[in-house]
């Protein structure tokens, strides 16, 4: 190892070990901003001694060097450790209030403690070091790639190699055993430091996370109940900014990203207006306002608004028809936009005439396949002329490369397959559903007009679509109340 590498690691060492216990860290709050501007002037140093790689972002980091990739992922886990440990916000506070006394410079320390952590002349606050901590852990989540099963036969390659392995090196390092618990304290966090400055980092932090995690994260967050306020909150700050400063568009779009990403893990409208509860009002003349602004947006250069944060502004503002429909507010042209009234027509009309058999059983579909073969990490060998998977054979549904990899993810309690399967059996069996594409399956589809002459024979009215996209939220609420609608109509 290089010297300059081995300082660095040094300077890694210190951190982790500042970090060993997550509920006691050591040190003050200036020490892990003093190692974290460390970290990040050699990075910078790294970068002027190999100008080569100023062109890979990927490279210049510390986590793309080969030599570093073990110290820095130790450090990683450290970092997400502290940040994701369960804490009340009286300990949140407790935590404050002791690391704003330096006391690390009693006693012997070591030469390389002194040299990157003098003593200080003023403190920093706490607020500044777990806002640098954040920070640092964004920056290497957003170097990750989306597709996770691809990524563990990658690293596995790489780790032979003994070149660079990514971190983390699977989704579930982030969300661990308990991933509401997880993503519960990022979202306390940021309650306990309220800072319109700054709140925009952990929106940033979720967004990675949603984009590396999906389904298994999202559905944690549309149930936190302080995202929706703060989502409301901070779009209504920000664009009060935007008429002077066009700085104010970087926290919007950073929301956005998170929105976005969101979104598309769930994907049908009602969701939104569900999320957002209360403030679903609010939101939408924060909507209206944004629509109106879209014109103004596209005229920006691509330096200031580029075309993937202006496709994430338009996409949350499309959202704006299927939050008036929700709330079963007047079609008023005086009191509301033309276009949202237009596009709340066609929320209506979607709610009112879609076949929920087929809706709901691809929204089941969707989700029971969440990371079928790759959580926990799927270790089968893939050979270059590929490698035909086995369906599951009850639903039919959900592919594993082999038994193996099925039984690990059974394993797993929350796993939705492992929740749904015997609805999918049921669905096969009595509702005539095609099974997976290719599988050979020669069932009729139970088509829209089947559904219909089925309830009509019964005496039924056919419900609407959003009945049941509103329970998506919870997952089991939405499998029961799915499953008691399809049995009450098709069971004899």
């Amino acid at each position: 190892m290089q010297a300059f590498d081995s300082h660095t690691e040094n300077v890694m060492s210190c951190l982790i070990d500042a970090l060993d216990d997550p509920y006691n860290p050591k040190f003050c709050a200036k020490f892990y901003v003093d190692w974290i501007h460390a970290l990040v002037d050699a990075d910078d140093r790294h970068t002027e001694r190999e100008p080569k790689l100023r062109k890979d972002s990927r490279k210049r980091s510390l986590h793309g060097r080969s030599s570093l990739h073990g110290p820095c992922h130790r450090l990683l886990e450290a970092i997400w450790a502290f940040l994701t440990t369960p804490r009340t916000f009286d300990s949140i506070r407790l935590l404050d209030e002791r690391m704003k006394i330096c006391r690390c410079h009693g006693g012997d320390l070591p030469a390389i403690l002194k040299q990157v952590h003098p003593p200080p002349t003023s403190l920093p606050s706490f607020q500044s070091a777990l806002l640098l901590l954040i920070e640092f852990v964004t920056n290497i989540l957003s170097l990750a790639p989306d597709v996770y099963w691809k990524s563990q036969r990658r690293n596995a390659r790489a780790a032979e190699r003994g070149t660079v392995v990514r971190w983390p090196p699977h989704a579930r390092t982030l969300l661990g055993d308990d991933g509401d618990a997880t993503l519960t304290m990022i979202c306390r966090w940021m309650a306990a430091y309220p800072s319109h400055k700054h709140t925009y980092k952990f929106f940033d932090l979720l967004s990675q996370v949603s984009r590396i995690c999906g389904r298994a994260a999202v559905t944690i967050m549309f149930r936190c109940t302080y995202l929706p306020r703060a989502f409301a909150n901070e779009l209504d700050h920000w664009l009060s900014l935007l008429s002077r400063r066009t700085e104010a568009l970087m926290p919007i779009f950073v929301i956005l990203r998170l929105w976005y990403s969101m979104t598309h893990s769930h994907g049908d409208g009602m969701t939104t207006a569900a999320f957002f509860g209360d403030e679903a009002e609010r939101v939408l003349g924060i909507m209206e306002h944004m629509v109106r602004l879209v014109s103004w947006l596209r005229g920006l250069p691509p330096s200031i608004a580029s075309g993937t944060d202006i496709n994430a502004w338009i996409f949350f503002c499309g959202q704006v028809g299927f939050v008036h429909s929700a709330l079963d507010l007047p079609y008023d042209e005086a009191r509301y936009d033309s276009w949202t009234l237009e596009r709340s027509r066609s929320a209506r009309d979607l709610r009112s005439g879609e076949n929920i058999y087929r809706g709901m059983h691809f929204y089941v579909s969707d989700q029971a396949c969440l990371d079928y073969c790759g959580y926990p990490p799927c270790n089968a060998t893939f050979t270059g002329e590929g490698r035909r998977f086995r369906y599951c054979g009850a639903c039919k549904i959900v592919p594993y490369c082999s038994v193996e990899c099925q039984r690990k993810h059974w394993r797993w309690e929350r796993d939705p397959h492992r929740t749904l399967c015997e609805d999918f059996r049921y669905l096969r069996i009595t509702a005539g559903f095609r099974a997976s594409p290719g599988q050979g399956s020669e069932a009729v589809d139970f088509t829209a007009d089947g559904a219909q002459a089925a309830c009509e024979e019964r005496g039924w009215t056919r419900p609407s679509h959003g009945e049941y996209v509103n329970a998506t939220r919870n997952t089991s609420a939405f499998r029961k109340r799915f499953m008691e609608a399809l049995r009450m109509r098709l069971d004899t």
